[in-house]
């Protein structure tokens, strides 16, 4: 198989042939550059490691034969048919492996024919046919391929090229058709040279004899000729126990030196709440790059770290605050043999918090045993329900200790042809009680403004002809003496979540269908008097809603989805965090907004920027309240933390 020529540079494939061929077969050569030629049976690449440049084969190294064909012994005759064109150098046997080197003249193009003996002691004919091009087009390609080369004094600088002939890329070494005052090649490929850069500022212009048009300008500079310094961090916050990156960022009239290798010096000034090692001993830190950095907090206070480039009269501070760590603790549960699913989370102060949810025996029958724990600010406890029937609960709020609402479903008896049926559960302060709302099949949220403006979210079958039935979201209010459906909202789909600032700021969160495979997310909010409707997040599945105020409210979802409304429209919001699906968020202020989701999953919005916060935990969380920013409960299926 002949190779393939790709922009000069030579793709060896090989066969298993009776054959002697020449590699490569033929293709386009600059004139005044070398060629290298091998003669081979087509196992070379068994047998030998070839290094290959456009052109040029700089070694052959034998590998253990395994290669079962002839190879070459001898080179019997060699010739070009114009050796006006190629000059033969060298014809040279190593391994089996015949090498010719050629010198390439002037235009025009020939064909080599050469004669090998193998160990077969058979004599193979190959020809191959070649064309000589002279360079009238070329390509120069710095390290760095902005529009001004800035780069550092006194080191090395390598640029890759490729010689053309129109649009036709030429192979062949030693030959670089290039000027450049200033810069002294020391050693070259064939696709890159490497030049020593002058000691000193200056600008240095590179142009090719062979190439008119062609003009590259690269600029020298040292430590003294910048201009600005610019220390930055990596991170969004520095906590006590972790540590974050910095960067001394130098620059030149607003450019940067490309790839430069100025030593940059970075100290603390504050060494009892900042340092450069997690022992604090490190107090300064030095490296030849702009990044690397690593800054450790040691405690909660302020830090000013200092940096400088050496050779520079500039320098830069950075002053931040080491914050005290989120330290998340797995709270001691109730013992239980069954299976448990938490589900949902709120209280009404850190000393009366109430996690709701569902359990069962894993070897019975799977019947659902409503659960509801409730955390005295000491310990956790399981309430009694009161419930005889089989049923789970989804959502937990109330107006305050002595009016706590807990909603879900009741698990239908084994008869065939029955149904589940809505839950509410009311805490008085004392015990739990049974309230009778609507006919539904199960009630999925809950939220209030007080005591006499409470709603309950649901799905129930609504009728249709030919005796077929449909799922629809139903809504439930209660004004503090009794309890009527909302008929204009939610649309007809299943509810998820319900949340508001106040009775003039009502959102209802629902889906229709699969928002993934053409469904949608549906946003009912009530202003006091009347239900508008929005359609949000076009294929993410948003799960929970939250927030702080009439203009600063948040629906979270799959695909770290995150919608924030600002008091009239719904935008998404745009944050560098990967790889967690949100299902409950909680904000405590404005500047303290927490979603939590798979994996143990967990954000938090600090008026400034999202981070990404660790549980120390791979559940995925369902739930999130707290009483304050440093008083926040979590939950997963069967666990509660805490911080």
């Amino acid at each position: 198989m002949r190779p393939l020529l790709v922009l000069g540079t030579i793709l060896l494939f090989f066969g298993c042939a009776e054959k002697i061929k020449l590699v490569p077969g033929g293709g386009n050569v600059a004139v005044g550059s070398k060629l290298d030629i091998l003669g081979s049976d087509g196992c070379t690449d068994s047998n030998f490691k070839l290094e290959a440049g456009p052109g040029k084969i700089s070694w052959i190294k034998p590998n253990p034969p395994t290669c079962v064909n002839a190879k070459v012994t001898s080179i019997l005759s060699k010739a070009w048919s114009d050796p006006a064109v190629f000059e033969l150098t060298s014809a040279t046997v190593t391994h089996g492996v015949a090498h010719l080197v050629n010198k390439v003249l002037k235009e025009g193009e020939a064909d080599l024919d050469v004669t090998f003996e193998t160990d077969t002691g058979t004599e193979h004919e190959a020809t191959g046919h070649y064309k000589a091009l002279k360079t009238n087009r070329v390509e120069l390609t710095p390290p760095c391929p902005t529009s001004t080369h800035m780069l550092q004094v006194d080191t090395e600088l390598t640029l890759k090229f490729r010689l053309y002939h129109d649009q036709l890329a030429l192979y062949g070494y030693d030959y670089y058709p290039f000027k450049a005052a200033g810069l002294t090649m020391t050693s070259a490929t064939s696709a890159e040279i490497t030049y020593r850069v002058p000691k000193t500022p200056q600008t240095v212009t590179v142009t090719s004899p062979a190439d008119k048009a062609f003009k590259l300008t690269l600029q020298f500079v040292d430590a003294a000729s910048l201009d600005k310094l610019e220390l930055m961090t990596y991170g969004t916050k520095l906590y006590a126990g972790k540590h974050f990156d910095l960067a001394l960022n130098a620059t030149l009239k607003g450019k940067y030196v490309c790839k430069d290798t100025f030593e940059r010096r970075l100290t603390t000034e504050t060494p009892a709440t900042c340092a450069f090692s997690a022992d604090g001993k490190q107090l300064s830190a030095s490296l030849k790059s702009s990044t690397g950095f690593s800054l450790y907090g040691l405690k909660a206070g302020s830090c000013k770290v200092s940096g400088k480039i050496v050779g520079s009269q500039l320098s830069d501070t950075l002053e931040l605050m080491v914050h005290d760590p989120v330290v998340w603790s797995s709270q001691t549960l109730p013992s239980t043999t069954l299976t448990r699913k938490l589900q949902g989370i709120w209280g009404s102060g850190p000393s009366n918090v109430f996690v709701v949810g569902e359990e069962w025996s894993a070897t019975g029958s799977g019947a659902r045993e409503p659960l509801i724990l409730r955390y005295d600010g000491t310990s956790w406890a399981k309430n009694s329900t009161g419930l005889s029937e089989k049923a789970g609960l989804r959502a937990v709020w109330g107006s305050g200790s002595a009016d706590v609402y807990a909603v879900g479903y009741v698990q239908p008896p084994s008869d065939a042809g029955m149904k589940s049926r809505g839950l509410v559960l009311r805490h008085d302060g004392t015990t739990w009680s049974e309230v009778t709302v609507g006919d539904v099949w199960g009630f999925q949220a809950v939220w209030g403004s007080s005591a006499s403006d409470v709603y309950i979210a649901g799905s129930k079958v609504a009728s249709a002809d030919g005796g077929s039935s449909t799922t629809t979201g139903a809504l439930f209010r209660y004004d503090g003496t009794s309890w009527s459906e909302v008929s204009a909202a939610p649309p007809a789909c299943n509810p998820r979540s319900i949340w508001g600032s106040g009775p003039t700021d009502v959102h209802v969160l629902c889906t229709e269908g699969i928002p993934s495979s053409g469904g949608k997310n549906v946003i009912a909010r009530f202003d006091g008097t009347t239900w508008t409707m929005t359609t949000v997040a076009d294929k993410k599945l948003l799960l929970a809603l939250g927030g702080t105020g009439a203009s600063d409210a948040y629906a979270v979802g799959s695909r770290r989805a995150i919608f924030r409304y600002d008091g009239s429209q719904w935008k998404q919001v745009s944050y560098n965090i990967t790889g967690t699906n949100l299902a409950a968020v909680w904000a405590n202020a404005a500047d303290a907004v927490w979603a939590v989701g798979s994996s143990g999953g967990m954000v938090r919005w600090d008026g400034a920027t999202w981070e990404s916060l660790s549980l120390q935990s791979s559940a995925s969380l369902v739930g999130i309240w707290g009483s304050g920013a440093k008083d926040i409960f979590v939950i997963s299926a069967d666990s509660v933390f805490h911080n």
